[in-house]
């Protein structure tokens, strides 16, 4: 999303038989200014006024990005996080993204998801992924059924899910819950319906002798599911994946590695798939991405793209807009003092600039501005 950005100097102090004045006529100025909204539309348009500064097609012309919307689904079953849900959205007023399936029994620093509270999961997610994450929607068994408001789904269970007995058999025994010994299933194999009050079990609670990463058949099943006949409900998450159902989705499996010290995120593989789904990453920490500024120096360069280009590397996207005049100049890269200079080269080498400038006034800002030209 795309906000405009408006001049915050302060104006001449008004004598008081003014003041009157001056106000009304700021409010009567303020009445034709409206926010753009639509990444592409806002771009593609370049038409429009601004009532404080120069219009989109105009050199100097600017506008603040939003990031992309990231939501952490912590699913809970007996107070124990079984599982987690990454949902990715391009933008927070359009439908799609995607649903990314992190197993319970992910390790990170040393500690399993499992042996977490949904805080600090959520907490040691976006500090492995740096990435910013919005809302957290911890889902036990009475969230479950807030969420699903009374609705049921019919499912092909491909394995039992093991009841409260099985469980307490198999604590007592310190073993794999078995429930072919007579203890009954909660959830049976074959065609079966599903209520809010046993999805935290169906989601979280791996067959006899399995593990974590069995439950993602089950977990894949429920929840494209679930997205394919979402409920009507007003809660969080039921907004957040009726607005998901209603575009296209993406559907898959944070990637992970296995070693004997356990199971870990496979870096390069969940930076792609981050680049993949998220168009404009931010970083959970200061610092934990590149901050940057995207100007073009000729009306005829697509800024949308630019910038489009620069989050698919990695880079948050703070601001696009135009330079402060249009001419035929190279690629060129602005930093401010005091950056790290191997992010900086890395920055430099994936735009291409011919040449590298460092802002000795800024020291604070912490945005490097990337012009592009031809």
């Amino acid at each position: 999303m795309i906000r405009a950005i408006t001049t915050t100097e302060d104006p001449p102090r008004a004598s008081p038989p003014l003041l009157f004045m001056v106000a009304e006529l700021v409010l009567v100025s303020a009445i034709p200014f409206v926010g753009w909204r639509g990444f592409d539309a806002l771009l593609d348009s370049r038409a429009g006024t601004f009532v404080e500064g120069p219009g989109p097609a105009e050199p100097g012309w600017e506008a603040f990005v939003d990031s992309s919307p990231v939501s952490l689904v912590v699913e809970v079953d007996r107070s124990i996080v079984t599982g987690a849900v990454l949902i990715t959205q391009p933008e927070a007023d359009r439908a799609g993204g995607a649903v990314i399936l992190i197993p319970g029994d992910l390790t990170i620093d040393g500690t399993g998801l499992s042996e977490m509270t949904p805080d600090q999961v959520a907490t040691s997610l976006s500090g492995a992924l740096h990435l910013a994450i919005g809302t957290v929607d911890v889902v036990d068994r009475s969230r479950w059924s807030e969420v699903l408001a009374g609705r049921s789904w019919v499912v092909n269970n491909p394995d039992p899910v093991p009841g409260e007995l099985a469980l307490a058999d198999a604590e007592a025994a310190d073993e794999a819950p078995e429930i072919e010994d007579g203890s009954p299933a909660l959830v049976e194999v074959g065609e079966v319906v599903l209520e809010g009050e046993v999805i935290a079990a169906y989601v979280g609670r791996p067959a006899t002798g399995a593990t974590f990463e069995s439950l993602m058949v089950r977990r894949s099943l429920w929840w494209s599911t679930l997205l394919a006949d979402p409920p009507s409900t007003d809660t969080t998450l039921g907004v957040l994946v009726n607005a998901l159902a209603s575009g296209p989705i993406v559907l898959e499996e944070m990637p992970t590695i296995v070693d004997e010290t356990g199971r870990h995120l496979d870096e390069l593989a969940v930076d792609a798939l981050i680049a993949e789904t998220v168009p404009f990453p931010a970083g959970a920490e200061p610092g934990d991405r590149v901050r940057v500024r995207v100007l073009v120096r000729s009306p005829d360069i697509d800024v949308s793209a630019a910038a489009r280009d620069l989050g698919r590397l990695g880079y948050e996207v703070v601001r696009i807009g135009n330079a402060p005049m249009f001419d035929d100049g190279p690629t060129s890269v602005i930093a401010p003092l005091g950056m790290d200079d191997a992010r900086i080269a890395d920055l430099v080498a994936s735009v291409g600039a011919d040449s590298l400038q460092v802002d000795e006034t800024d020291v604070d800002s912490g945005v490097v501005t990337v012009l592009i030209g031809t």
